[in-house]
């Protein structure tokens, strides 16, 4: 049994040695008793018989193991009590250690002025007072040779008071300095997704508006809180459907690009615009949302229909120059005869005028065709826009009668004399109230408004109960040849236009299927 026990202690004193010698950073601190017996040789532990040696030994190879254990984690473990009113560190080791560039030495038996820059000592007493108060603490540090970690200070409670306090350590340089880069990364996509003037949005895939870009809210005055309860409300109700079916094919990994449509602005103004819609993908490739960048295309919408209107304009300006001619020139003839039959007596007197009041009407017409044809230069004359306007009226009031139609007039007074031609103006007049009472044919009330639409314009409105005009035909209203009436030409609208044009101002429609249209043509006072 002796010499069995004293084998088992050999072996156990071997391993002990072994282990020991391994350790490169950490001295070793034995009692007294076991550093002797560390330094007998094998035979020599043969003689030791008392169990409380070899309890001295496996108790000195647990401490050494956790030792190095501490010294070679990544992180970095202290401890610390209060001595005196001085924080002074009872431990400290680890890797962490090292890239702070301490050593266990260092930090062992001193307070933190010692080790720590001058500037930061403060601080640092300030979260250890706190936790010798009671409190866990957490705080993250790069004051030491450009290392960040994040500690944590927990204090340890015997018989109810803080004997002392325990930290950890943990290295975050590589993730504060990934969580900088991400954050910059981040910004510069924030810059540019704001700066760009195409408008956009991430939808989830439940229909709710994430986040919007500041060209968004410019474009549609909408915010994304106003848009997430119902992200329909900048779609047209006629293009529900059309919106569904591309959302649809976006959440199934699809892409729509360049896609034109309309969106509703917050004040209802519907806009021309460009729509490109792709899936976004989260790290497994799944679709998480949709991202839609919108461009407004009005302003180059509009620009199509000028040139398009403008190309049109001038074949009809050409058309209208060559059939003026050719009816001009038998007119002039008819003309002379007529005035010729006219000094005899013998015929009748009241035949021929009537021909003569026609012709002059024939020629009229040959003018306002020669008006599409090039410019003219006419005589600009102080006229009472009222008087106009109610030479209309009275000439209207058969028509109107005979349609069941009532004319009302709502004239502000005060209004100022307007530098124009009278003739022309009637003209578009005359259009514009004849068109509100064809467009009730079972009758109605036709309303004529005037007055200041602001200090430098008036404004003449002519406001219908007819059946309204569908959206895709108001948008095309003006063009050359284009007509809703059975027997019209599409060009009285579009000769108002360019006559209102000439004269400084605009012509605006509104409509309302089945409730009216209302035209407005503004005019400037200061100038034609």
């Amino acid at each position: 049994m002796h010499d069995h026990f004293g084998s088992d202690k050999t072996v156990v004193a071997h391993m002990f040695h072994e282990r020991v010698m391994r350790m490169r950073r950490q001295k070793l601190v034995l009692e007294p008793r076991c550093k002797t017996m560390l330094e007998r040789t094998p035979e020599n532990m043969k003689a030791l018989s008392s169990g409380d040696d070899v309890k001295c030994l496996n108790l000195a190879v647990a401490q050494h193991e956790l030792q190095e254990t501490i010294a070679l984690q990544l992180g970095l473990i202290f401890k610390f009590k209060k001595v005196n009113g001085r924080f002074i560190h009872t431990l400290c080791d680890g890797e962490l250690l090292a890239r702070l560039g301490l050593t266990s030495e260092m930090v062992v038996g001193k307070e933190l002025s010692h080790f720590y820059p001058a500037e930061f000592v403060k601080r640092k007493e300030e979260y250890y007072e706190r936790a010798w108060q009671g409190e866990e603490v957490t705080y993250e540090s790069s004051e030491i040779n450009g290392v960040t970690y994040f500690a944590r200070l927990r204090p340890i409670f015997r018989c109810g008071e803080v004997a002392e306090v325990i930290g950890s350590g943990v290295d975050i340089t590589e993730l504060k300095r990934t969580e900088a880069e991400l954050r910059e990364t981040k910004e510069q996509l924030e810059s540019f997704i704001n700066s760009t003037a195409d408008a956009i949005a991430w939808i989830s895939l439940d229909g709710k508006v994430q986040r919007v870009n500041k060209a968004f809210c410019h474009i549609f005055n909408w915010t994304a809180e106003e848009l997430n309860a119902n992200i329909l409300q900048y779609i047209p109700e006629r293009l529900f459907g059309e919106a569904v079916e591309m959302y649809a094919k976006v959440g199934l990994g699809g892409k729509v690009i360049g896609h034109e449509t309309h969106r509703r602005r917050k004040d209802g103004e519907l806009i021309d615009v460009s729509i490109t819609l792709s899936p976004i993908h989260n790290a497994k490739g799944e679709v998480v949302g949709i991202s839609a960048i919108t461009r407004d295309i009005t302003v180059r919408k509009k620009t199509e229909d000028l040139i398009r209107n403008s190309d049109k304009l001038s074949v009809i300006g050409q058309l209208a120059a060559g059939v003026a001619h050719e009816i001009r020139n038998p007119l002039t003839a008819l003309k002379g005869f007529t005035q010729l039959l006219q000094s005899d007596e013998h015929n009748n007197k009241l035949y021929i005028d009537i021909m003569l009041s026609e012709l002059e009407r024939i020629n009229s017409i040959v003018s306002e065709l020669l008006l599409l044809a090039k410019p003219q230069v006419t005589l600009q004359r102080e006229h009472n826009l009222l008087t106009i306007l109610e030479k209309v009226i009275t000439l209207l009031e058969t028509q109107a009668i005979i349609h069941n139609v009532q004319l009302v007039t709502e004239f502000d007074t005060g209004m100022p004399l307007l530098k124009c031609v009278e003739y022309q103006l009637k003209q578009v007049f005359i259009n514009l109230v004849k068109n509100a009472i064809e467009a009730m044919p079972h009758g109605g009330t036709v309303t004529v408004k005037a007055g200041w639409f602001d200090d430098r314009h008036v404004s003449v409105r002519c406001i219908d109960q007819g059946s309204g005009i569908p959206l895709a035909t108001l948008e095309r209203l003006g063009e050359p040849f284009y007509t809703t009436k059975e027997r019209g030409t599409g060009l009285g609208l579009m000769v108002s236009y360019k006559i209102i044009e000439d004269h400084g101002g605009r012509i605006h429609i509104e409509s309302e299927e089945r409730k009216g249209t209302t035209v407005e043509v503004i005019l400037p006072i200061d100038k034609v």
